[in-house]
C-alpha cells in the first residue's frame, strides 16, 4: 500500500494549521446479494491521506476504483464501514444534525451530470440561492442573509462563472451541458465554501466546452483560496487543475505525489496506462 501521508507531505505547512481532511485506513464494504451466496465487495481498501487547506488534490482511476465512493463517505452521505474520517480535527463519523450542515455548508460537490443535480422545476436563481437558506448560514453570517444579499450574491457567483444575469428568470433545460454545469458551480460557490469537491465534473462535455470550465475552475479554486479535490478518470485532465494527485485501482492507492512527479515519472503500470489512455487537452496553461 502507498504511504500517501509521507507521499504528500510535501504540502503540509509549517504553521499548526490543521489539515481540512485526515483519512487513516478508510474502508467500505458493500454486500452483494444473487442467486447464490451474498459477496462482499471492498469498494474502499486501506486508504488514508492528508489534505491541507489550499490544497488541489486530484483523486484518478478507472470506473470501479473506488474513487467516487471516496468522496461520498468525505462528504457524509456514506458511512465507511471503519477506519477515519477528520474534518478540521473532527471526525465526521457520527455526527450530529448540526455537525453534519457545518460540514456541508464547508465542502460543496459538483456532480458529473447537472442535467440530474439541478431541479428541473426551478429556475436558475432559485437553484443557486437555495444553498444560501440553510439555517447554518443564518448562524454563522456566512453570507448575507437578506433577500436583498442573497440576489446580491447570486449575481455575484454568476459574473464569475461566465452566466449573464437574465439567465437567473430560466430554467436548466434552456441552456447547454456545459452551461448547466457552470449554473451547478455557481450553487456550489454561492455559500462561500472552504473546500470544492468536484466529481467527473467535466467529463461528459465536449472537449472544448471542458477546458473552458476547467479553467473556470482553476480561477475560482486560486482566487477564492479554495481546497480542491477533483476527482476524475483522466490523469491529463487532473494535471492542469491539481498540485497532487492519488491514483486509484480496486479501491487502493496504488500511487500518489505532485502531479508533476506524477505525470512525468510514473512508477506504476496502472498510472502509465491512463497517462496514455485519454488524447490531450489544451487549456490556458499550454
Amino acid at each position: 500500500m502507498v504511504d500517501t501521508a509521507r507521499t504528500l507531505e510535501s504540502s503540509e505547512p509549517q504553521a499548526t494549521v490543521l489539515p481540512e481532511y485526515r483519512v487513516r485506513d478508510l474502508t467500505r464494504l458493500f454486500r452483494q446479494s444473487g442467486t447464490g451466496a451474498s459477496k462482499t465487495l471492498l469498494a474502499v481498501d486501506s486508504v488514508s491521506f492528508e489534505v491541507w487547506p489550499g490544497q488541489r488534490l486530484g483523486i484518478v482511476g478507472e470506473s470501479g476504483s473506488g474513487k467516487s465512493t471516496l468522496i461520498r463517505m468525505l462528504s457524509a452521505l456514506q458511512l465507511p464501514s471503519s477506519g477515519v474520517i477528520e474534518f478540521r480535527g473532527k471526525s465526521i463519523v457520527g455526527l450530529d444534525e448540526e455537525g453534519l450542515s457545518e460540514l456541508r455548508s464547508s465542502v460543496q460537490l459538483v456532480f458529473q451530470d447537472p442535467r440530474s443535480s439541478l431541479n428541473p422545476r426551478w429556475r436558475v436563481g432559485r437553484i443557486i440561492t437555495e444553498p444560501l437558506r440553510a439555517p447554518l448560514l443564518r448562524r454563522t453570517q456566512r453570507v448575507p442573509l437578506s433577500a436583498e444579499g442573497r440576489q446580491a450574491r447570486m449575481y455575484e457567483v454568476m459574473e464569475k462563472m461566465g452566466l449573464e444575469p437574465e439567465m437567473a428568470k430560466r430554467y436548466p433545460h434552456e441552456f447547454s451541458g456545459g452551461q448547466r454545469q457552470r449554473i451547478a458551480i455557481a450553487r456550489a460557490l454561492a455559500p462561500k465554501p472552504s473546500v470544492l469537491i468536484a466529481d467527473e465534473a467535466v467529463s461528459a462535455l465536449d472537449v472544448s466546452v471542458r477546458a473552458h470550465v476547467l479553467n473556470l475552475i482553476t480561477d475560482r479554486v486560486r482566487d477564492d483560496g479554495l481546497t480542491l479535490l477533483f476527482v476524475s478518470h483522466d490523469l491529463s485532465v487532473v494535471r492542469h487543475v491539481c498540485d497532487s494527485v492519488l491514483v486509484m485501482k480496486s479501491g487502493r492507492v496504488v500511487e500518489a505525489g505532485p502531479i508533476a512527479q506524477v505525470y512525468t515519472d510514473p512508477q506504476q503500470r496502472y498510472t502509465q496506462e491512463l497517462l496514455s489512455a485519454v488524447p490531450r487537452i489544451r487549456t490556458q496553461f499550454d
